[in-house]
């Protein structure tokens, strides 16, 4: 009588081979998992650099361009009872809608009357923006007033292909009644003020200046482009006291 083959529980044995392999691999994962939260948890956290309180410190930068004064450029009455400072970018659409809407009308209330000094710090919030405020400096060797005029112009390139070109500034440049256009080249030119708007930069942001515009008067910021009546405001405050 033939005997029955004895049948293997080929299955049974597949099937344990599985849950054996799939249980190890879920158990370097879990471990894995458990060695990154211990590496957070015993990496030390990353130190918070405070940032200088704006109110506090901006009325530092009148100081700054009074003993900087090749860093800035002051238009107006010197002795002026309010000082407005002004640090704009170039390829910032806000600095241009404040020097096209609100810069002219304050520049004629308060600036052409002898009560407000206006000054500029040339400055740029990225390296690829700097050449322009390189350019205003080079205009400023020719004195205050033409360089206030070639700022305001400049702004006008801030739509255009030429924005932040040589050939952008040398045609604004001659657009300035009294600006020498071939000087003013050379400068341009020659890069002699690219360290000068990082130092700008490096002493802005150190009081806490990180958004442009930022209008300063007579120590207190007005951060934006706000409206006109904030800015008459502040002025007329400053000198009713």
């Amino acid at each position: 009588m033939a005997k029955k083959r004895r049948k293997t529980k080929t299955t049974s044995t597949a099937e344990s081979t599985n849950w054996a392999l799939w249980g190890g691999l879920g158990g370097l994962v879990l471990i894995g998992i458990m060695g990154l939260l211990l590496i957070n948890v015993l990496q030390p956290p990353t130190p918070v650099v405070p940032t200088p309180a704006l109110n506090e410190n901006v009325a530092s930068l009148d100081a700054y361009c009074d003993t900087h004064p090749d860093r800035c450029i002051v238009f107006g009455e010197a002795d002026a009872p309010v000082s407005f400072v002004e640090v704009s970018d170039y390829g910032c659409s806000h600095c241009y809608n404040f020097n096209r809407d609100i810069g002219p009308v304050l520049e004629e209330d308060y600036v052409a009357s002898g009560q407000m000094k206006w000054t500029l710090i040339p400055y740029a919030n990225s390296d690829q923006v700097a050449f322009s405020a390189e350019s205003l400096l080079c205009a400023a060797e020719q004195g205050a007033p033409l360089a206030f005029n070639y700022h305001k112009a400049l702004f006008e390139l801030q739509p255009t292909r030429d924005f932040n070109t040589a050939d952008g500034f040398a045609a604004v440049a001659s657009t300035i009644d009294g600006l020498d256009v071939n000087a003013f080249e050379r400068c341009v030119a020659d890069g002699r003020y690219r360290d000068t708007v990082s130092l700008n930069r490096q002493a802005t942001r150190q009081v806490g200046i990180n958004s442009t515009p930022t209008l300063v008067v007579n120590g207190s910021p007005i951060v934006g482009n706000r409206e006109l009546e904030v800015f008459q405001s502040a002025i007329e405050g400053q000198l009713a006291d």
